[in-house]
């Protein structure tokens, strides 16, 4: 082998290494944004199962719909007493 076909094998070889480092840079590339993707489905499901937990714990602990409809309002006594009232009107004489 001479000097130029070894230099020729070894262009070859460092283009060749060098397009395999591109595409597994590319592939890193790819990985990454899908491990982000990823991460970002499973932090959106870990909120969704958490406020799904936390509905169905609140609604344990509330009573039922028909229960708090049988609940009924105590009415207010009111008296006279409890309003302002005007003993004399302004027309009335002493």
């Amino acid at each position: 082998m001479n000097l130029e076909d070894f230099e020729s094998k070894y262009r070859d070889a460092i283009d060749e290494i060098l397009n395999q480092l591109q595409t597994l840079t590319l592939v890193v590339a790819r990985a990454e944004t899908k491990i982000s993707e990823i991460g970002n489905s499973v932090q959106k499901l870990s909120l969704t199962v958490e406020e799904f937990i936390t509905v169905n714990r609140s609604q344990e602990i509330q009573p039922k719909q028909t229960e708090v409809s049988e609940i009924k309002p105590k009415q207010a006594e009111v008296s006279e007493s409890d309003w302002p009232i005007l003993h004399e009107s302004p027309d009335s004489e002493h």
